[in-house]
């Protein structure tokens, strides 16, 4: 499913409205909320069914300025909670499955003489929840300070009024893919740029939909670029990628597959023998890691049912109890380990046990890394994503040809003689 969120600056524009259809076409989305539409509701109407979407709800504009919409389709069923003028806050189930979340659309006032009222109460009236949460729009506020670019410098003591609410409601930025800012303009004879638009989401809906990605789109129409909110259940079944985890350093048996892999004989020049034994390594290591920890969380769980067991009697089952308790305890270090490794959080110390903390890290860091779009050679922007991977595929097998050739040969007796 996708949500298109945009600050259109007026849909009285025949360019915005153009514009409008094209991200409509080329995504499909389930869901769109505009922001400052300075359209009556009746006409917003028009331009909503123009565009083949039969459900919505509006917050009209105070004279030629703001207006709210929200569009959706039937795949989703919408209960709209509280609305304003900043605001428009609702619940959705999704018609083909059990699921529902919350969503909340929001226009942040940009007058500074009613930011703090606005952000107060903001503060007072979202609080975490415990179902999935998506919060996103125009904030009119940015998070951090490499967010802006050009014109008047920030003020060190300026208010975090972003910063508080994302603390008091338990929400995470998701970044982006695309370019660093999504609204331009003139200040003071200056260029100013800066990301005041974003998606948000709680732990709960980074759980149900760990893959949601948010991508700005390309400006057009508006000083604001249109977000593009992605996300889907799970990705298509690729292979998996080897990686060496930190907590194999710690077992003894890690050690001597190394060793016994790397001692091997094998035939071939230089880098032919580096490269048989390096697959059989990682063939080893692979097996071995997925016999002895694949079952982490179910072996915990486990054990601590034993544990409970073994505890109605502490005297008679002292010596199993700690030994269940040291297993216990192991393969919890395990855990946190292998999610801190992908998480790349460099700046918690190792045993701070913070396993979800490490989870959301590693969505986030995966929707950074992902390559949505590429361009080719003859300057082309390819964006569907098998495309994109056949591309990257493409390029890099001019490598392994030449591997095949033997110019790595002449590579590695060139290095090994420096």
């Amino acid at each position: 499913m996708t949500y298109l969120v945009w600050n259109c600056r007026g849909l009285g524009s025949d360019t915005v409205v153009r514009a409008l259809h094209g991200l409509i076409r080329k995504h499909r989305p389930t869901m769109i909320f505009l922001a400052e539409t300075k359209m009556r509701d009746n006409r917003v109407d028009g331009v909503k069914r123009r565009m083949g979407y039969r459900n919505g709800f509006h917050v009209s504009p105070i004279g030629r300025a703001g207006g709210l919409s929200m569009w959706w389709d039937d795949s989703v069923e919408v209960t709209i909670g509280y609305t304003s003028k900043n605001i428009i806050d609702a619940n959705i189930n999704f018609v083909d499955s059990v699921r529902m979340a919350r969503v909340t659309w929001v226009y942040g006032t940009a007058y500074r003489n009613e930011k703090l009222e606005f952000w107060r109460w903001m503060k007072e009236w979202f609080k975490p929840t415990a179902i999935p949460w998506f919060c996103g729009g125009d904030f009119n506020e940015i998070l951090w300070d490499y967010e802006k670019s050009g014109g008047a410098s920030l003020n060190c003591n300026r208010p975090r009024y972003l910063e508080e609410f994302l603390n008091g409601t338990e929400l995470m930025d998701l970044d982006y893919n695309g370019p660093c800012f999504t609204w331009r303009g003139m200040r003071n004879g200056q260029l100013v740029d800066e990301r005041l638009d974003r998606g948000l989401a709680n732990r709960q809906w980074q759980d149900s939909w760990p893959n949601t990605m948010v991508v700005h789109e390309t400006v057009l129409g508006s000083d604001h670029c249109p977000l593009i909110i992605q996300y889907q259940l799970r990705d298509q079944k690729r292979k998996k990628l080897f990686r060496f985890e930190a907590f194999w350093t710690k077992e003894v048996r890690c050690k001597e597959i190394v060793d016994r892999c790397w001692r091997q004989h094998c035939s071939g020049d230089g880098i032919m023998k580096w490269q048989k034994k390096l697959r059989e390594c990682r063939v080893k290591l692979s097996k071995w890691s997925q016999q002895e920890f694949k079952a982490r969380g179910r072996d915990i769980e486990d054990l601590t049912n034993r544990l409970g067991v073994l505890q109605h009697n502490w005297r008679k089952n002292w010596e199993e109890i700690k030994t269940v308790l040291e297993r216990i305890a192991r393969l919890g270090e395990v855990e946190e380990q292998f999610w801190q490794q992908r998480s790349r959080v460099k700046w918690l110390r190792e045993g701070d046990a913070n396993t979800a903390f490490f989870h959301q890290s590693t969505l986030q860091r995966r929707r950074r890394k992902k390559v949505v779009k590429i361009k080719d050679g003859n300057g082309s922007w390819i964006d569907n994503q098998y495309e994109v991977q056949r591309y990257i595929e493409e390029h890099f097998k001019v490598f392994s040809l030449l591997l095949a050739q033997g110019s790595g040969a002449a590579f590695w007796t060139a290095y090994n003689t420096r």
